[in-house]
């Protein structure tokens, strides 16, 4: 959910890395940005947007993380 001034208010992963940590720190990143609000009748409104977050990483990082269990 982002508020009416642009800062995120929930967040949800509706398709989960496999990684409980990433996941986590997937979260964290995206509390720190700040979004263009949704406008409606010129005024900005609360609203949900999707986000899809490809990460490149190498096997061997892989095996250091725990999975989600």
């Amino acid at each position: 959910m982002i508020d009416k001034f642009g800062k995120g208010k929930e967040y949800k992963i509706t398709s989960t890395s496999g990684f409980k940590k990433i996941d986590e720190a997937i979260i964290e990143v995206f509390k720190r940005l700040r979004f263009i609000p949704a406008i409606r009748d010129g005024k900005p409104q609360e609203s949900w947007k999707e986000f899809e977050v490809k990460l490149p990483i190498n096997q061997n990082e892989i095996q250091e993380i725990e999975p989600v269990k």
